[in-house]
């Protein structure tokens, strides 16, 4: 039998953490049958070994050189049997039910990826709820160091982690996938902005809800600058543009708990703005 999903993890050392999240993944997953490709991108710790002892759905793939977030994630992509990716950090922790609502979605051709709520695990406030652009049309975290969940059963935005995503197979595929001229950061923003281009929705399962450590699985950042200018080289006019209905709502949010931090300029401008952008 075919498996309807296949749940894409890629890592660089990190056993701890993928040792744990699946322990979490078992106890909250209850589909039929399913794949879970893992993917080794050169790690040193005993991560490929313990993979590899692993029964079941769980398969180990391995570059022969490192390939980073998107050639990591892109090549199990393509050799997934499943009809829905799920792509999945290995720092992730799991509530129930966080997988039925990301899947629900996708069953409807108009829709292009479906993201979730991410929580920090030291703070328990929402680290991504969406993500919006700012005046410089770069990707942010909506919601960050808030309890402010989006209203009802989903959310549009323009932009969503692939630290937890959803897509058909057959979209990945066709969009390309991530696109590897990124190196360990930003393949997700510029993964989205092509599907909204295209015309897709993009969607947060606002009841489906991670945890994330963040910062503990291929991400990082050692290649933050080259991946900011290679986004905006492309993708800037676009996201402005979104900025000008995004940011305004989402700074202020942002801070709403911190409200010390805000810049007062900028909060005035966020405020003087605000009444112009979409509802």
């Amino acid at each position: 039998m075919t498996p309807k999903v296949s749940f894409i993890s890629a890592f660089h050392d990190g056993l701890a953490h993928s040792q744990r999240m699946l322990a979490g993944f078992d106890e909250t997953v209850t589909l039929p049958d399913y794949e879970f490709l893992w993917v080794n991108d050169e790690s040193t710790d005993g991560s490929d070994a313990w993979v590899e002892k692993l029964s079941g759905p769980h398969r180990l793939l391995s570059n022969s050189q490192s390939r980073g977030f998107a050639g990591a994630n892109n090549t199990a992509a393509n050799v997934a049997k499943g009809e829905w990716l799920v792509f999945l950090n290995n720092d992730l922790l799991f509530f129930q039910p966080w997988l039925e609502p990301m899947l629900s979605p996708l069953s409807d051709p108009d829709v292009g990826a479906v993201g979730n709520v991410q929580f920090n695990p030291a703070t328990g406030l929402i680290d991504h709820a969406g993500m919006f652009f700012d005046k410089g049309g770069i990707p942010r975290q909506a919601r960050k160091h808030t309890l402010r969940i989006p209203e009802g059963e989903y959310s549009e935005w323009n932009c969503l982690s692939a630290a937890c995503l959803a897509m058909r197979k057959e979209l990945f595929l066709e969009m390309g996938g991530f696109d590897e001229g990124y190196r360990t950061g930003w393949e997700d923003a510029d993964l989205c902005v092509r599907l909204r281009q295209k015309g897709k929705r993009l969607l947060l399962a606002n009841q489906s809800h991670v945890r994330h450590v963040g910062g503990a699985s291929l991400g990082s950042h050692q290649q933050d600058e080259a991946n900011r200018s290679r986004f905006l080289s492309m993708w800037q006019p676009v996201t402005r543009q979104w900025a000008q209905s995004e940011w305004p709502r989402e700074y202020l949010l942002r801070y709403s708990r911190q409200w010390w931090r805000l810049s007062p300029l900028k909060a005035i401008e966020a405020l003087w703005l605000l009444p112009r952008c979409r509802e």
